[in-house]
Protein backbone atom coordinates (compact mmCIF):
# COMPACT_ATOMS: atom_id res chain seq x y z
CA UNK A 1 0.00 0.00 0.00
CA UNK A 2 1.39 3.08 -1.31
CA UNK A 3 0.76 6.43 1.48
CA UNK A 4 0.46 9.64 -0.04
CA UNK A 5 1.97 12.35 1.98
CA UNK A 6 -0.36 14.29 3.73
CA UNK A 7 -0.15 18.16 3.21
CA UNK A 8 0.04 18.50 7.14
CA UNK A 9 3.25 16.25 6.82
CA UNK A 10 5.00 17.95 3.91
CA UNK A 11 4.51 21.18 5.68
CA UNK A 12 5.91 20.31 9.10
CA UNK A 13 9.07 18.75 7.55
CA UNK A 14 9.48 22.19 5.49
CA UNK A 15 9.19 24.53 8.45
CA UNK A 16 11.72 22.55 9.91
CA UNK A 17 13.93 23.30 7.82
CA UNK A 18 13.31 26.80 8.34
CA UNK A 19 11.35 26.93 4.82
CA UNK A 20 7.29 27.59 4.09
CA UNK A 21 4.76 26.11 2.03
CA UNK A 22 1.90 27.37 0.79
CA UNK A 23 -1.00 26.28 -1.44
CA UNK A 24 -1.98 29.23 -4.68
CA UNK A 25 -4.11 28.21 -7.24
CA UNK A 26 -3.44 24.39 -7.91
CA UNK A 27 0.36 24.36 -6.98
CA UNK A 28 2.44 24.56 -3.85
CA UNK A 29 5.03 27.35 -3.31
CA UNK A 30 8.22 26.81 -1.67
CA UNK A 31 10.27 29.83 -0.11
CA UNK A 32 12.95 30.50 2.48
CA UNK A 33 10.63 31.90 5.25
CA UNK A 34 12.39 35.71 4.99
CA UNK A 35 12.42 36.12 1.71
CA UNK A 36 9.85 38.49 1.52
CA UNK A 37 7.80 37.34 -0.89
CA UNK A 38 10.12 37.37 -3.55
CA UNK A 39 9.63 35.93 -6.48
CA UNK A 40 13.04 34.56 -7.69
CA UNK A 41 13.31 32.22 -4.63
CA UNK A 42 10.14 30.70 -4.80
CA UNK A 43 9.70 27.19 -6.15
CA UNK A 44 6.39 25.83 -7.27
CA UNK A 45 5.12 22.28 -8.01
CA UNK A 46 1.99 20.34 -8.12
CA UNK A 47 3.69 17.06 -6.16
CA UNK A 48 3.94 17.44 -2.17
CA UNK A 49 7.00 14.83 -2.09
CA UNK A 50 8.80 17.09 -4.88
CA UNK A 51 8.03 20.49 -2.51
CA UNK A 52 9.78 18.33 0.53
CA UNK A 53 12.63 17.31 -1.59
CA UNK A 54 13.08 20.85 -3.07
CA UNK A 55 12.95 22.30 0.28
CA UNK A 56 15.70 19.71 1.59
CA UNK A 57 17.88 21.05 -1.76
CA UNK A 58 17.34 24.55 -0.73
CA UNK A 59 17.73 24.51 3.34
CA UNK A 60 21.43 22.29 2.08
CA UNK A 61 22.74 24.92 -0.10
CA UNK A 62 20.77 27.55 1.00
CA UNK A 63 19.59 29.31 -1.83
CA UNK A 64 17.04 28.70 -4.15
CA UNK A 65 16.85 25.21 -6.70
CA UNK A 66 18.02 26.13 -10.55
CA UNK A 67 14.52 25.45 -11.61
CA UNK A 68 13.13 28.30 -9.10
CA UNK A 69 10.93 30.91 -11.23
CA UNK A 70 11.85 34.07 -11.52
Amino acid sequence: MDKRMTVAEARKAIQALGLTLRYLGGEYRVDFRYSHRQHDTAYYTNDLEDAVGTARLMAAEGRPTPNSQN
